[in-house]
């Protein structure tokens, strides 16, 4: 499996898809599992702006549950950004195969650079310490050191066990498909243009389409929904129905130049579009 994702270890009493802060990492949630005890690993990705920003959104998610979070961004199998963050603050990032090298190949933020290996291990045995895990530093040392080529989605599953978490097994079943009807319309079609509307927007102003809210609405409630138990599908898919049906009707694809909207909606994703972009403001 290729590509680029984060795999979010966090502990929490609620699936992690509906913890505040974790559309930070992403929002497209492919896998959730359940360890025990709260603790959960969540593969997630953003098709908008990847990577993200590891160390804030690892500080916001660890401030949110008050507990440890371990992050993982695997780029195209090739390295891993490993970050880690406690709920009073300390974080630490890190780059493998070899946390003594630096990348040279793939963008990440923070761009983590060479550690001595004996720091990275007594870190990461702190930070499993203070999520109540016994890591072995042994197995953490060979997990940090043998340089590449190596299997990095492999290595994390490694460097889970490393840390003391509770074996890994069968993801959680999903209780709502967003790639079926009348979900996957939405998904991968109308949202795509409200994203387009809502860029246009925040970078030349107009007046946002009351339907832009509603879809980035719905979308973010959809993947969330996908491993939740108490979701109501039937429920979301009326809304995604209605969604499309008000977005049908407007007649409009993109906003209106002339106007703005001093407001942006109070969604997830609206939120995370607009870290992304102010991001790539003060980048250019």
């Amino acid at each position: 499996m290729g590509g680029f994702w984060t795999t979010l270890v966090a502990r929490a009493p609620v699936p992690l898809p509906r913890v505040g802060e974790v559309d930070r990492f992403g929002f497209r949630h492919h896998r959730l599992f359940a360890l025990g005890d709260g603790w959960q690993v969540l593969e997630t990705s953003n098709s908008f702006g990847d990577p993200p920003d590891f160390a804030a959104a690892a500080d916001a998610v660890a401030a949110s549950t008050g507990a440890p979070v371990l992050a993982v961004f695997v780029s195209g199998g090739d390295c891993i950004q490993l970050q880690t963050a406690l709920p009073g603050g300390a974080s630490g990032c890190s780059h493998l195969p070899d946390v003594r090298e630096a990348c040279g190949v793939y963008k990440h933020d923070p761009v983590p650079v060479g550690r001595p290996p004996e720091d990275v291990v007594a870190e990461l045995t702190g930070w499993a310490a203070a999520g109540g895990l016994t890591a072995d530093p042994g197995l953490l040392t060979r997990v940090v050191t043998v340089p590449g080529p190596r299997d990095m989605h492999y290595l994390r599953w490694i460097l889970f066990e490393a840390v003391g978490l509770p074996p890994v097994g069968d993801p959680v079943p999903q209780y709502l498909d967003p790639h079926a009807a009348p979900f996957s319309r939405l998904l991968h079609e109308t949202t795509c243009m409200a994203r387009a509307a809502f860029i246009d927007w925040f970078d030349d102003g107009g007046t946002l389409p009351a339907w832009v809210s509603t879809m980035l609405a719905v979308e973010w409630d959809v993947w969330a929904a996908v491993y939740d138990p108490a979701a109501d599908p039937v429920a979301l898919a009326a809304r995604a129905v209605r969604a499309r049906e008000e977005f049908l009707a407007s007649g409009r694809l993109r906003p209106v130049a002339g106007e703005r909207v001093g407001e942006v909606p109070d969604t997830p994703w609206a939120r995370s579009l607009v870290r992304t972009l102010e991001r790539i403001r003060r980048e250019d």
